[in-house]
């Protein structure tokens, strides 16, 4: 496992991961970052996922991680999980060597692993039926038939498409 440096505002620190992504973000006001008051989001991208999290006083915002899958069920839960073990890689192999001050990195720290602790992926599994209702077969052959007649001037194909969509 190679390790590579990631930035947060002006704090650096290693983590430990293959898919891991460089971050850098610089802040003229030293002070705020420091004591973290005010929201600072961050996208990292882990396992395929750019997983964006809004963070505020070293506490992420849970509602916040994985908002911009939101409106796609699959890859929203696919992110919030690769979210969870981003968090709980960052507090649990990561030792924030890069960060000098010892009481910014605890705060990192600290942040991680109590997003590794709380935070609830969603989990969503999507399986297809394998029986169709008689229902379902009725729209097959309608869809089926109004392609075939779509653009077309041939009056079997239409008739056709009009007997199976009535």
């Amino acid at each position: 496992m190679r390790l590579i440096l990631l930035v947060l505002s002006l704090f650096p620190f290693v983590v430990s991961a293959d898919s891991l992504s460089v971050l850098r973000h610089k802040l003229s006001d030293t002070y705020l970052d420091r004591i973290n008051k005010r929201n600072e989001s961050r996208v990292i991208s882990y396992k395929g996922y750019d997983v964006e999290f809004t963070y505020f006083s070293w506490h992420i915002r849970h509602n916040t991680v994985c908002a911009r899958y939101s409106q796609q069920i699959a890859q929203f839960a696919g992110c919030t999980q690769a979210a969870r073990e981003l968090f709980t890689e960052a507090c649990y192999k990561t030792d924030f060597s890069g960060v000098s001050d010892s009481h910014t990195r605890s705060r990192i720290k600290g942040m991680f692993c109590e997003a590794a602790q709380t935070y609830q992926p969603v989990v969503a599994n999507m399986i297809w039926s394998d029986s169709k209702s008689e229902v379902d077969e009725a729209n097959r052959k309608c869809n089926l038939a109004t392609a075939m007649a779509a653009g077309s001037e041939d009056p079997d194909l239409i008739n056709a498409r009009d007997e199976s969509c009535l």
